[in-house]
């Protein structure tokens, strides 16, 4: 082959010299893994003269086939048309569309899809709060549900195949018995407009392949070497029909890094990756051994990280650049990654501004740095502080806006209602229905009869509910409370967000909304804990409500940024969000116990892939890695998180010089650290060994003197 080709490591040489038989390649952050497939798919045409037409690549994407395509017409201008590179959806819609007729109109939109949801919704009684937030759960259940009822339901414990039911599949925030509903009502709506969507693509190729050989023939014929990128995200469905389609030619190439799936509640499998041996026994595993993005430290360290998941490939990965390639010397600091504790979360969002202004001042660009967290309730917070300190940002995920979610609305119906009843004596009965039932008082919607309403008018008509008056009294005297009238002035914004929260019941009626749903209690109380710390900032609801406006001002410059990648802004994202991407300087906050991992997570499952997420976060630093955790969130005492713990204080500490005690070799010196890997040099006997950090600290066998 041409120097072109020959360029990269030894394994990436390897896997791209590999020609026939499967092939599983483990591609860890910043390994190259687009550099091999491009080049593999070059190869194949020019050294082992196979039809570029007979070779399909896989991606996960649209912009990441398209990127894909680009880079191997630039490496094979003459063939760049002739390789079919796709998503899974693209190429099972391909087949279908020849198999069946179907048209690019009968897939289903965007915009359809919640049109639908919409008038489901408006045929059942059920209240929801969010619908965007409810949409998005019942369009990732209906994914997984087909998913179920097409293949992983059809088996049962023995392994034998049996017939599925909707009944038996259940979803983390909706009612079994609501999602039933929307889920045979969607079902009926897609038949009657003959429209199929994404899931269907997936479940429809399946089928038909498995139902007809001599259809599944004809594209084993025509799709002779699969290539196959991001193999972690792959569902079990749609690695069944990939298998069928490589089955008699076995040239399957799966490239991933099972370190990095993180997309479980979207039917993601590790194990499959993880099996690729039972499923292939003569086929051929290389790991690429290089990272070309970090500098070491930030890698070690996230070596020891994961290394404490047990269901996963050991590797030892190296870095390809050196600690002096960064930007940690010239901003005068010793180490690439900063672990700071700090009393409150307010100290921690005042480090982040700081840090921030000593990074740019030192050259590093806006666009080069992002703010990571777990959960994208912390994004608002974030978005505040940068916006006063005048520091450009752009949220890469789309996020519930803490002024426009529903517990903020109602939040602001309350103190709206409780101005109006105190100027006016009535209110209006928009607002009044929004948060009569906010907590649970039993008010009927019948006992409102015109467009404003009083209290008086209301205890008239609810003369046959006897229990109703209680609650009407209750509810005009938090309202006298909170509005304040001839006596007492109107509460300042935080006393009245807490007398809401805490005197009025709604924090304990936002528990027991997110009980009834399956959710945790933190998933809702969390967003009213970010609203009373940021009424702190505030003397008056009218002081607040402009700075409201100035924040939907700057929402809307931000989407003119998204429109320029050139943006000078700071990269705000979780960690899901930020996958795929690096930065000079990545900062993670709140990484404590209940955040990271999340509080929901409890099996050995959930908290494994709650590391790989950690893993993806901490790996999308080149030079600087920050992990900040708060001793206190929301007055609420806290615990660093368990990654913290484990691996990345240890990351710290180990390095070549480091004196450690070993409680049976005595005292030693480090020599070097790689990934799990230590090498000390013990001075009696004098010997050197090469140990496991994850075994020394799990049996305590390391000490620092």
């Amino acid at each position: 082959m041409n120097s072109l080709e020959m360029k990269g490591t030894e394994r990436q040489k390897e896997a791209i010299l590999h020609k026939d038989g499967p092939l599983l390649v483990l591609a860890g952050p910043g390994a190259g893994k687009t550099f091999v497939i491009t080049r593999r798919v070059k190869a194949l045409i020019e050294q082992w003269k196979v039809d570029p037409a007979s070779i399909l690549v896989i991606t996960f994407t649209n912009a990441a086939a398209d990127e894909m395509r680009q880079r191997f017409s630039t490496l094979c201008p003459k063939h760049g048309e002739d390789v079919r590179f796709g998503t899974f959806h693209s190429v099972f819609f391909y087949i279908l569309r020849n198999a069946y007729g179907f048209r690019a109109e009968q897939i289903l939109r965007e915009g359809k899809r919640r049109e639908i949801f919409r008038e489901i919704l408006a045929s059942i009684s059920y209240e929801v709060q969010d619908p965007t937030e409810f949409f998005l759960t019942l369009a990732n259940g209906i994914g997984r549900a087909k998913e179920y009822l097409a293949f992983d339901g059809r088996f049962g414990p023995d392994g034998k195949e049996r017939v599925p039911n909707i009944k038996e599949f259940h979803v983390s925030g909706c009612p079994d018995t609501v999602f039933r509903t929307f889920f045979e009502q969607y079902q009926a709506r897609m038949r009657e407009e003959n429209l199929v969507d994404f899931d269907d693509m997936c479940v429809l190729c399946y089928e038909l392949l498995k139902g007809r050989p001599d259809i599944l023939a004809h594209w084993q014929e025509r799709f002779c070497y699969l290539l196959v990128d991001e193999m972690q995200d792959t569902n079990r469905l749609q690695y069944e029909t990939l298998r069928m389609l490589a089955a008699k030619h076995r040239n399957l190439m799966m490239v991933g890094d099972d370190d990095q799936s993180i997309y479980h509640f979207r039917g993601a499998r590790p194990e499959i990756m993880l099996g690729f041996k039972k499923e292939f026994p003569d086929g051929k595993i290389i790991t690429l051994d290089y990272n070309f993005r970090s500098v070491p430290e930030i890698i070690t360290a996230s070596q020891m990280l994961i290394s404490h998941n047990e269901k996963r490939y050991a590797k030892d990965i190296k870095a390809s650049r050196s600690d002096a390639d960064g930007i940690t010397a010239q901003i005068g600091e010793e180490n690439a990654i900063s672990v700071r504790a700090f009393d409150d979360q307010e100290q921690e969002r005042d480090y982040l501004l700081k840090e921030i202004r000593k990074l740019r001042d030192s050259g590093v660009p806006y666009r080069e740095m992002a703010v990571l967290y777990r959960t994208n309730v912390l994004a608002s917070p974030i978005t505040e502080i940068l916006m006063r300190a005048d520091i450009p940002y752009y949220v890469r995920d789309a996020y519930p806006r803490l002024y426009d979610h529903w517990i903020t609305r109602d939040v602001f119906t309350y103190v709206k209602l409780a101005n109006q009843y105190r100027l006016e004596r009535c209110m209006r009965r928009s607002m009044f229905l929004q948060i009569m039932n906010r907590p649970k008082r039993y008010i009927r919607r019948d006992v409102l009869s015109s467009q404003d309403v009083t209290f008086e008018e209301l205890r008239e008509r609810a003369a046959a509910y006897p229990y109703m008056h209680t609650y009407l009294r209750d509810m005009e005297r938090d309202l006298a409370m909170i509005g304040g009238d001839r006596s007492r002035e109107a509460m300042t914004p935080y006393a009245a967000v807490h007398y809401i929260a805490n005197m009025v019941g709604y924090k304990a009626y936002l528990e027991e909304q997110a009980r009834e749903r399956g959710l945790e209690t933190e998933a809702y109380t969390d967003v009213l804990n970010e609203l009373l710390e940021a009424a702190k900032h505030f003397e008056t609801f009218g002081d607040w409500n402009d700075h409201i406006e100035e924040l939907r001002q700057e929402a809307e410059a931000q989407k003119k940024r998204r429109e320029s990648e050139k943006q000078e802004s700071v990269s705000l994202m979780t960690f899901h969000g930020a996958k795929g991407l690096e930065f000079q300087a990545v900062f993670v906050i709140d990484a404590v116990e209940g955040v990271t991992p999340y509080i929901k997570s409890e099996t050995p499952e959930e908290l494994e892939e709650e590391r790989r997420m950690f893993y993806v976060a901490i790996t999308r630093a080149k030079d600087r890695l920050y992990l900040l955790w708060p001793k206190k969130r929301y007055g609420k005492k806290q615990k660093k998180s368990r990654y913290l713990e484990e691996t990345i204080l240890l990351a710290e500490r180990l390095a070549a010089g480091q004196r450690v005690l070993h409680r049976a070799y005595g005292e030693g010196t480090v020599l070097s650290v790689d990934g799990d890997k230590i090498r000390i040099a013990f001075a009696a006997p004098k010997k050197e060994l090469s140990l496991s950090v994850k075994f020394c600290m799990e049996n305590e066998l390391l000490q620092f003197p």
